[in-house]
């Protein structure tokens, strides 16, 4: 007896469904937990251009970004906000250089900067995109 296709679609939810139920409970047990809520456009822009730059998921760029903050501090529960002191280095921000697209300068400026986003492990897609987001033509 064949199956219709609606009863092949059935399945194959299903089976989606068990599977994801079985990744759930191996992410439970790893000790991750789920999360979910709203961030701003602001804060979702940035975590869409990292996630485009790095190829990491949501769930590990926001985790990394927790833990690079809090490092070993006791749990926020625990941290009253008269303890917590942000020291920032007074330091002027360098402002890169970047030759006039007119100039020989300019495609030395660029290969250099391909070949640095490269080693830093960016995809050929991504570094495109980072170039496009830094407002920088490319030397078609």
């Amino acid at each position: 007896m064949s199956r219709t296709p609606e009863q092949i679609l059935e399945d194959r939810r299903e089976a989606e469904r068990r599977r994801f139920q079985r990744w759930k409970e191996k992410q439970e047990k790893s000790g991750k937990r789920h999360i979910s809520g709203m961030i701003s456009a602001e804060a979702y822009d940035l975590l869409s251009r990292e996630r485009d730059i790095t190829g990491a998921s949501v769930s590990s760029i926001v985790e990394k970004a927790l833990i690079g903050f809090y490092g070993k501090l006791a749990p926020v529960a625990e941290v009253k906000p008269e303890q917590v002191t942000l020291t920032l280095p007074l330091v002027e921000p360098q402002q890169e250089v970047i030759p006039d697209y007119q100039d020989k300068g300019y495609k030395d400026y660029i290969v250099e900067l391909v070949r640095q986003l490269k080693k830093e492990g960016l995809s050929f897609r991504q570094i495109t995109t980072e170039l496009k987001n830094r407002g920088l033509k490319t030397l078609a």
